[in-house]
């Protein structure tokens, strides 16, 4: 069975951006499971005597899980139904009425000051009742 691209040529970002983010996650799961087979030692003599030098699991064992997940991802991209999604997501991205510059840094000074304000009312708040707790229940 020969390997093919499902609608090559559509959605083609979409598909590298997907398969860029499973790389680098799979890459850091495979970093994480060196550093956990690290004290797993080393393969058995078959291995020792095919390779001509010690191997370890901590070697083989991330890079072959590495590989695998690629090719399921490859696999993964090219079926139809998340393929015609990934397409269909990109075409739509396409349709977006993205905002201006102008009306992003103004959305974002509103979204901050908002912030700061709701965060010193809140402080207020916490002192005025801390106070009266302390000071006239004495409760805390």
């Amino acid at each position: 069975m020969a390997f093919r691209v499902y609608k090559p040529g559509q959605g083609r970002i979409a598909r590298i951006l997907m398969g860029v983010l499973a790389a680098l996650l799979t890459a850091y799961g495979c970093a994480s499971l060196r550093d956990v087979l690290s004290d797993a030692g080393t393969l058995p003599d078959f291995f020792k005597a095919l390779f001509r030098v010690d191997v370890s699991y901590a070697q083989v064992v991330p890079i072959a899980v590495f590989i695998a997940v690629m090719a399921l991802t490859l696999w993964f991209l090219n079926w139809p139904r998340f393929a015609d999604f990934l397409i269909d997501t990109e075409l739509e991205m396409g349709k977006v009425a993205w905002p201006a510059r102008k009306a992003v840094v103004a959305s974002s000074v509103v979204v901050i000051v908002t912030m700061v304000v709701m965060g010193v009312m809140l402080y207020g708040i916490d002192v005025a009742l801390l106070f009266v707790l302390r000071r006239l229940i004495k409760l805390y």
